[in-house]
């Protein structure tokens, strides 16, 4: 969908913010943040996406710094961020798993089927 819209020259949003587009594991306590904590993404059982917060453009301080020039963020507030590469087309029944991983050990694992 979100390849139509932009050949189309028009907004992404109807790909990325629909009806149960998010999932959330329950929230895991760290002590600190630091380029070692990771995602992984799994599609039938093979890793799609993979990245650490080494990866990112910009650290998850000066995001939150930024964020909180103009607005005030609040317990249970979650900032979405861009993903790493390997986005592709989801087809109905697909089996996701995707893990949170601080120097190689999994905090949080999730997994979904694609409906």
């Amino acid at each position: 969908m979100q390849a139509q819209l932009k050949a189309k020259g028009l907004p992404w949003e109807r790909a990325k913010a629909f009806t149960g587009l998010a999932l959330f594991s329950n929230f895991v306590t760290i002590d600190a943040i630091d380029e070692c904590l990771a995602l992984a993404l799994f599609i039938n059982g093979q890793c799609r996406q993979s990245g650490s917060i080494a990866m990112m453009l910009h650290s998850p301080q000066a995001i939150l710094d930024e964020i909180h020039s103009f607005i005030t963020l609040e317990d249970g507030d979650i900032v979405m961020t861009g993903t790493p590469a390997g986005v592709g087309q989801i087809v109905s029944g697909d089996i996701f798993e995707g893990r949170v991983l601080n120097q190689d050990k999994v905090l949080v694992t999730k997994q979904w089927q694609a409906t």
